[in-house]
């Protein structure tokens, strides 16, 4: 039985118009205002679920995490020690991506905007304390905390749908982030003389930096694709 025959799959009501309409909308607010200095608190959050995958990572594959570290800037970086290269090099950028597909999915539904939210803070509360010499992760994971709560406390105590749009806004800005940072750090970019983790990780495969580049935007761009259609696919 074809899965995408009419009986299963419907278009284009309300809910899947708005989805369609602020995706690009949000992608291209963030292309365009992305120097700008009102971007720096997102571009914090970027940069923090970046490299908070790569904790994951290494945690998930018996590595010690020595530190991680935000910088008001916009930059990171995650020391760790143990754990399996292979996999904590590109989790960063397909971390991202994944944190962008998961926020699409969960911001179409109000039950699944709160379980992902207070996975979320959960997160953030992690980061905070485990990583709290960082002054600048550690004030980015407290207003985080505040903002998410207080758009939570308006969405349930009032018709102001907020943390979806904040949740659905974050997602496309980490999708965004990690396909174009891909492209432009990665490949466009002289990534085999760098020390970048596709570099690092082009190495420990003995392949090309600029050919794992590429393999990390397409698996992005696969990601966040899928987000959306499944996005659509819920709200039929």
């Amino acid at each position: 039985m074809d899965i995408f025959s009419s009986e299963r799959f419907s278009c284009c009501n309300n809910e899947q118009i708005v989805i369609a309409i602020l995706i690009p909308y949000y992608a291209v607010i963030i292309y365009w205002f992305w120097d700008w200095q009102m971007m720096l608190p997102f571009k914090l959050i970027t940069a923090f679920l970046h490299e908070f995958s790569h904790a994951i990572a290494t945690w998930l594959t018996g590595g010690n995490v020595l530190e991680m570290e935000i910088t008001v800037t916009a930059g990171g970086a995650t020391k760790s020690k143990g754990g399996i290269g292979w996999i904590i090099l590109p989790a960063g950028y397909l971390g991202s991506a994944l944190w962008g597909m998961m926020m699409v999915i969960a911001s179409v539904d109000d039950l699944a905007t709160f379980a992902f939210a207070s996975a979320f803070v959960l997160s953030l509360i992690i980061a905070c304390v485990r990583f709290r010499r960082n002054v600048p992760l550690r004030l980015v994971c407290i207003f985080y905390i505040i903002v998410i709560v207080g758009m939570g406390a308006t969405q349930f105590y009032t018709s102001f749908n907020g943390l979806q749009f904040f949740i659905l806004f974050t997602g496309v800005m980490n999708g965004f982030f990690a396909i174009y940072d891909c492209i432009e750090d990665l490949v466009m970019s002289g990534v085999e003389e760098s020390s970048s983790d596709a570099a690092v990780c082009g190495k420990l495969m003995g392949v090309s930096g600029r050919c794992i580049g590429v393999a990390w935007a397409f698996i992005s761009l696969l990601l966040m694709s899928s987000g959306v259609l499944i996005a659509l696919f819920i709200t039929q």
